[in-house]
This record gives structure tokens, C-alpha cells and sequence, in this order.
């Protein structure tokens, strides 16, 4: 059996604009980055928390993920992620700060964060957000959402 995978979970607060991180370790996690991944983009779309929100939708498809050699993760999402993108003001650009902080902080070796749609790079630069380069995550005091922690109990 695999040891269980310690991940930082970064969630858009209900209320604000700001990211809640919590603290959890995965059981039955994947052999490989990309099962890995997978898992933590699935515990992202589960919320699971308090005054949080997922920052995905649940059933989104995600359909290749790819490590590049300097470290940008290419995240290549099905039709539904359009849903994500069509979020009103700041909440997209919590939606996709979270992700990328998540993916960021609980893998060393993904420095940025590429999405697609059905393989094809995005085009569109979206309320403050350009799509088109992969994103690097944001912390507090770089105008970015600030983060506050919240530890949870291991799933």
C-alpha cells in the first residue's frame, strides 16, 4: 500500500477574496504525477470545507495531463471547463489562482500551470488573466487573493 500523499488544497472562500488552504493527505493516490494530479484535482472539486467553494466543478473532464521539462503542467480539460472560465468577476481569478497554488505548492517540480481545452491552448485573456501563457501561482502581497489555513482530519 502507498503512503498517503500530503497535499496543501487552496479553496476560494465563500464570502471575500481570499484563498483557505487546507492541509490533507490523500489515500490511494496514483503510481505516477499525472495519477497524482488527477487525485488532487478531484479533492479540489469536492470542496469539503466549511465557508469554501471547489474551485472545479465536479465531473469536469480532465483528459491528458503533461509535466513539461521546466516544470509547466499542461492541464487538458474537456468542453466543461468553458463553465469555469464563464465565472463572473473575481471568482475566476480565485478559480484559477487556487488550482495553481494547490498544484504548485504540493508538487516541487510544477513551477506553472497551462489549462487547454479539448488540445487546444486557450485564447482568451479573461478578467485580468491571461489564458494564453501558463500561470504562475500568487501569494499574498504580489495582487494576488490573500490565504488563510484551515487544517482538516486526513480523508
Amino acid at each position: 500500500m502507498s503512503e498517503p500523499l500530503s497535499v496543501r488544497l487552496f479553496f476560494p472562500q465563500e464570502s471575500g477574496d481570499a484563498l483557505k488552504e487546507q492541509e490533507r493527505e490523500l489515500v490511494g493516490h496514483g503510481a505516477t504525477l499525472t495519477d497524482d494530479v488527477r487525485a488532487v484535482l478531484s479533492a479540489l472539486a469536492s470542496g469539503n470545507g466549511p465557508g469554501v467553494r471547489p474551485p472545479l466543478p465536479t465531473g469536469l473532464e480532465l483528459r491528458q495531463v503533461f509535466l513539461d521539462a521546466v516544470g509547466i503542467l499542461y492541464l487538458d480539460f474537456g468542453q466543461g471547463i468553458h463553465a469555469v472560465l464563464a465565472s463572473p468577476g473575481p471568482q475566476l481569478e480565485l478559480a484559477l489562482s487556487a488550482i495553481v497554488t494547490t498544484l504548485t505548492t504540493s508538487f516541487s517540480e510544477i513551477k506553472r500551470v497551462q489549462f487547454l481545452s479539448e488540445g487546444q491552448e486557450l485564447t482568451e485573456a479573461l478578467e485580468g488573466v491571461d489564458l494564453r501563457r501558463p500561470l504562475a501561482p500568487r501569494f499574498p502581497g504580489e495582487e494576488s487573493p490573500a490565504v488563510s489555513s484551515q487544517e482538516q482530519e486526513p480523508e
